[in-house]
């Protein structure tokens, strides 16, 4: 079964389910979940990064085309999620075969601004 985190959040924020604080908090922390960086565009493909996910936190790339989507993990080039259609499916692991070292640079930053978000909105 898969949960829409997002509707249940808000679901259960609208019952008052938790106290001001703790809905305070999860939403800067939540905010962090959203952080996400445009980091490349091949014919039509639009490539980015995003700072956290709940199935797979292995420092990857979101691949996009039309309506197709895929996740490609940045050190091996292995797709952990999603399809393309196979001529776009190759050039996007080429690209992020290609551009590794740039890629692995754009994922640790954004790592980085979101434990400094995080760790703020914590002590904040």
């Amino acid at each position: 079964m898969e949960y829409d985190l997002k509707n249940d959040w808000r679901l259960l924020k609208a019952k008052n389910a938790f106290p001001e604080e703790i809905v305070s908090f999860m939403e800067d922390v939540f905010q962090i979940m959203e952080i996400r960086e445009r980091v490349g565009t091949v014919r039509g493909i639009k490539f980015e990064v995003r700072s956290r996910e709940q199935n797979h936190n292995r420092p990857h790339v979101h691949a996009e085309y039309d309506k197709y989507a895929i996740s490609i993990e940045i050190e091996t080039g292995e797709i952990l999620a999603g399809n393309l259609p196979k001529s776009q499916q190759g050039k996007a692991v080429k690209w992020v075969k290609d551009n590794k070292d740039y890629l692995l640079g754009k994922w640790s930053d954004l790592a980085i601004t979101a434990t400094s978000i995080m760790t703020k909105s914590r002590l904040g």
